[in-house]
């Protein structure tokens, strides 16, 4: 394991060790719902647009213990809730993987998320 992948994993501990809020994780397919401890933040990415256009932004970030998941991994579509009004849905643009292992031992997983503005309209 390289140095560089031990400080994230470090990081990502200490981080959702102490920033870390409780939420709900909806699963698209099957409707179940988890109890997860999830530390939000932002991560800036290259993100290809419209006619091959690359421009950076910032991608809002939660990041959960595998273990919480049950087994699973983040599929889009998948929905975490924290309190009452603030939602949000795994989702990365450009149809790329919403989630990714922090570091290289698989405990943490980093979720790309954006405001769930579907589920506030609707009701």
């Amino acid at each position: 394991m390289s140095m560089i992948s031990r400080g994230e994993e470090f990081l990502g501990r200490k981080v959702r060790g102490s920033m870390s809020e409780a939420c709900v994780y909806r699963r698209k397919s099957g409707g179940a719902e988890l109890n997860v401890n999830v530390a939000f933040g932002k991560r800036a990415m290259q993100v290809s647009g419209a006619e091959g256009a690359v421009f950076m932004a910032n991608a809002t970030t939660g990041i959960i213990s595998a273990s919480e998941l049950d087994g699973e991994t983040p599929k889009t579509g998948d929905r975490i809730v924290r309190g009452e009004k603030d939602k949000w849905v795994v989702r990365l643009p450009g149809g790329n993987a919403p989630w990714e292992y922090v570091g290289t031992t698989k405990e943490m997983i980093r979720v790309y998320l954006r405001r769930d503005d579907e589920e506030d309209s609707a009701g």
